[in-house]
């Protein structure tokens, strides 16, 4: 006689067993813990917040990244009778804030007429900070959102285990109750 306690039904539920026309077989104990592992939500809860942990580290390595600007700046294309004019002043910036906050810069105005480019005003500029803290305050944002992401890891990697634990003691508790007479 098998004694059942509404206590133990969860578990005699994932002891599902498959039935052929000939054959009785039980379902394996790793698909039994998978089931169990997949349907557990504090588990499923804690892989999104690894999965949203991984793409926080992720936004902060872009966003404290380099930057590049490229600018067209003013285009004017003149037509007259003695042919086209095209001008242009277009400008390139690089930022850099791992490197002490380097930023370089290159201007220049171009002018091209009559398959002849000519280039004027043209300036390069570099800037770097002496005493940056920007460097600091991003190493230290970029630590955080790492350890962010292991103790998230972590969190996962626990819950697994005693999900997996409750789920051995459950199956010990519900093979232990069947009384055979």
């Amino acid at each position: 006689m098998i004694k059942i306690t509404p206590r133990k039904l969860l578990p005699i539920v994932l002891l599902a067993f498959s039935y052929t026309a000939f054959t009785f077989e039980p379902v394996p104990t790793k698909t039994l813990l998978l089931a169990y592992l997949e349907n557990d939500l504090e588990l499923q809860n804690l892989t999104l917040a690894a999965q949203k942990a991984e793409l926080s580290l992720e936004y902060t390595k872009v966003s404290n990244g380099f930057d590049i600007t490229l600018n067209s700046g003013n285009v004017v294309l003149t037509l007259n009778d003695d042919g086209s004019k095209l001008t242009a002043s277009p400008s390139l910036e690089v930022e850099v804030p791992q490197a002490s906050g380097l930023t370089l810069t290159a201007e220049t105005d171009l002018t091209y007429k009559s398959e002849t480019a000519a280039f004027s005003n043209t300036s390069l500029s570099a800037q770097l900070d002496l005493i940056s803290t920007g460097t600091l305050s991003r190493k230290v944002t970029l630590l955080k959102s790492e350890r962010a992401l292991t103790q998230a890891r972590r969190n996962l990697q626990n819950r697994a285990h005693e999900a997996e634990n409750a789920f051995y003691t459950e199956l010990k508790s519900l093979l232990s109750s069947i009384k055979y007479s």
